[in-house]
């Protein structure tokens, strides 16, 4: 989130939800000009998986 914060993104929320042994939280974003962006992270373990998306 700090990389993101650098790059101009505001966090504007937040959701969690654990699903069978997994942690998936999405992240709901805004950049400088007020475009949504999404952050969604799932964890299991050791393992980290993450994808990001904005709008155009």
């Amino acid at each position: 989130m700090t990389n993101f914060a650098a790059a101009g993104y505001l966090l504007e929320g937040q959701q969690e939800r654990s699903l069978n042994g997994e942690v998936q939280t999405r992240y709901n974003l805004s950049d400088a000009s007020g475009k949504p962006a999404v952050l969604f992270v799932v964890r299991k373990g050791d393992e980290l998986v993450y994808a990001f998306g904005k709008a155009k």
